[in-house]
C-alpha cells in the first residue's frame, strides 16, 4: 500500500473515524489510485476529521482539493492519486460507494483474466500453420 494512504489511515483512526476502509482502484484507470472511506460519529466528526487531514496535508506540502466540507455528511478530499471521502454512517450506508467500487475492481480483474486466459488456450497462427 502507498506510504501516503498509511499516513492517512493511520491519522484517520487516530483521530476516532470509524470503519476505515483502502480500495485499490488502480487497475480501472480511472480517477485515482486509491480511495480510503470512513465514518465520522456527526457533522462535527467529519468536519474535524477533514480539518486535521488539512493539515496534516499542508505540513507535507501536498495539493489537495476538499468538496463538501458544508453540510459535512460526505467530504471528499481529492489528492489526485489518492480520494478520501469522510461520510456520516447515514450518508455511507445510503451511498455505498465501497460496494460499487469494490464490484468494479473485481469485474475488470475477471474480464482481464478471462482475455489472458483466452490467450493462453488460442493457438498461435504460426502454430495452426506448422500443423
Amino acid at each position: 500500500m502507498d506510504k501516503d494512504v498509511e499516513s492517512i489511515v493511520k491519522l484517520l483512526e487516530d483521530k476516532q473515524a470509524a470503519n476505515v476502509s483502502v480500495i485499490d482502484i488502480s487497475s480501472l484507470q480511472s480517477v485515482a489510485d486509491y480511495f480510503v472511506i470512513c465514518t465520522a460519529n456527526s457533522l462535527i466528526h467529519s468536519q474535524s476529521l477533514a480539518r486535521n487531514l488539512e493539515d496534516f496535508l499542508d505540513q507535507r506540502g501536498i495539493y489537495y482539493r476538499i468538496e463538501g466540507f458544508d453540510p459535512g455528511d460526505w467530504i471528499l478530499v481529492d489528492l489526485g492519486d489518492i480520494v478520501v471521502h469522510i461520510f456520516t454512517q447515514k450518508a455511507r450506508e445510503y451511498y455505498d460507494i465501497e460496494s460499487h467500487w469494490e464490484h468494479m475492481v473485481e469485474y475488470v480483474k475477471s474480464r482481464r483474466g478471462s482475455r489472458s486466459h483466452q490467450a493462453e488456450e488460442s493457438p498461435s497462427s504460426t502454430e495452426q500453420d506448422a500443423g
